[in-house]
């Protein structure tokens, strides 16, 4: 027994719970036909040495959306679309793990068929919304003095 009720698609079909209509699967298909290469895109065996070593700086070994995973990808904030100062101006990098940066180029860049939003991916802070990262919760209480006489200034 299903656990949803069928939906209707865009080009007018039924489709059952789970599954993805036809037409959707062309649409992806065409879509990926066109795209370039990563090649083509700009990145090169000198973005791959490049990031790397970007990879390997101490303050890079996180993930900058502040989940708290190792980050595996160098990540372009201001999408860099064939801009060679933007593709390599390393203060436009950030460090991400592969599902972060999917979910901000889904959600800001216009990936995966998402249209782009204003502001680009400088609005992304975390895949959270607006909670911290789990090790910074409550990171006053942490540091607030217990006893005694104290101003907080």
């Amino acid at each position: 027994m299903p656990s949803a009720p069928d939906r209707l698609c865009s080009c007018g079909k039924r489709v059952r719970y789970g599954y993805i209509c036809a037409c959707q699967v062309a649409r992806r298909q065409a879509a990926e036909e066109k795209r370039q290469t990563s090649r083509q895109r700009g990145y090169s065996k000198k973005w791959d040495v490049e990031a790397r070593a970007f990879l390997s700086l101490p303050v890079n070994r996180l993930c900058a959306c502040g989940c708290g995973r190792t980050a595996q990808m160098v990540d372009h904030i201001i999408p860099h679309r064939g801009n060679p100062q933007l593709m390599w101006d390393r203060s436009n990098w950030q460090a991400m793990t592969t599902a972060c940066h999917s979910r901000k180029t889904a959600k800001h860049d216009g990936g995966f068929g998402n249209p782009t939003r204003e502001g680009g991916s400088r609005a992304f802070e975390s895949h959270d919304g607006d909670r911290a990262p789990r090790a910074q919760k409550n990171s006053a209480e942490k540091i607030r003095p217990t006893g005694g006489n104290f101003s907080w200034r």
